[in-house]
């Protein structure tokens, strides 16, 4: 079911907001520490290496790993210190950051949030802390923006391809990807616009190759993107490491070459050697190189659970969905 939160879950948001302003509030007219107390220089020092994990973060798990095992070192070792904290809520933003100024709000008000909340009440005084903070106001007023978006939509075209790419991203952004992957195909179906086309096929993509894995269709989504617009360097990172998945080593090769002419990381640079190696010793072993093929499954939309907000699109929600990115621009208008 589409969910819009209620007005009391914003009121305990809200409520949220009050209590924290007036507990820093409650600490500055106590009097504390200068700031420099929270700089001492070894969880500094770490943190700032944990911040390179981050920087240097690509869609890496083993990075994610690194700086969180940086971060939770601070923490056990330096409690009383915010950076533990800090960095460690801006690693659980980096992983809820989908693209452009889309994240996963579960993730973000879970597991972000309260992690800035302990770093807030640990060094109130330090601008970091709160410009961390202030990133998730802007956070949740562009998901509340996406979702008075997506009702005007609703309203006012029901039957067009763009209030489907909406909803398919604002149900994202909640983390029910099984119903946003079911949007995002209807979209692509009535898309007529190469550049709108483009935009859902990376959506789609992006979901099968980390959300609900099946690197099969994440690769014909891509490939697929490819064909509208073949210059796309994230692309060709994201195919690299996928047919690398599929010991599809030759492909993955030729993507990750074209990737590392653009990004030139020290992640790209060792996936692609590591790619290289095993497409030789593939090609010495005399192996098949399995084609890539699609599953014979439709999704079909489940009309008992079907929100009142869509009976007006009753029947276009009852269609079966193919998978593969090629039937569905067949189907298109």
């Amino acid at each position: 079911m589409l969910h819009f939160p209620t007005w009391g879950e914003n009121l305990m948001r809200q409520a949220l907001k009050t209590s924290l302003f007036i507990f820093t509030t409650g600490i500055l007219l106590a009097g504390i520490p200068p700031a420099e107390a929270y700089f001492s220089a070894h969880p500094l020092q770490e943190y700032e290496q944990g911040l390179k994990y981050l920087n240097n973060y690509r869609g890496n798990p083993q990075a994610l790993l690194e700086a969180s095992n940086v971060f939770d070192h601070i923490i056990q070792n330096h409690p009383d210190s915010p950076l533990g904290y800090l960095g460690m809520s801006q690693l659980k933003t980096l992983e809820a950051h989908r693209y452009d100024q889309h994240y996963n709000i579960k993730i973000i008000t879970e597991e972000a949030l309260p992690l800035a909340l302990k770093a807030m009440h640990a060094g109130p005084t330090l601008n970091m802390v709160h410009d961390n903070y202030d990133r998730f106001e802007k956070i949740f007023s562009e998901n509340d923006e996406a979702q008075d978006y997506v009702r005007t939509q609703l309203s006012l075209f029901p039957e067009k391809s763009a209030t489907y790419l909406a909803l398919g991203d604002y149900l994202s952004d909640q983390g029910d990807f099984e119903k946003a992957l079911e949007y995002y195909k209807i979209a692509l179906r009535f898309s007529l616009e190469d550049p709108e086309k483009l935009i859902i096929m990376r959506r789609i993509a992006q979901i099968y190759s980390q959300e609900l894995p099946d690197a099969v269709l994440a690769a014909e989504f891509y490939e697929a993107a490819l064909k509208i617009n073949e210059h796309l360097p994230a692309v060709w990172e994201s195919l690299g490491k996928i047919y690398f998945q599929l010991h599809r080593y030759d492909l993955s090769v030729q993507n990750l070459k074209k990737a590392l002419d653009v990004f030139n990381t020290p992640e790209l640079r060792q996936q692609l050697l590591e790619a290289q190696a095993l497409d030789i010793k593939q090609h010495a072993d005399n192996s098949q190189n399995t084609s890539l093929h699609s599953p014979a499954t439709n999704l079909y939309y489940k009309t008992n659970e079907e929100p009142d907000a869509f009976m007006n699109f009753q029947q276009t929600m009852a269609v079966g969905i193919p998978d593969s990115p090629h039937t569905l621009l067949k189907m298109a208008h």
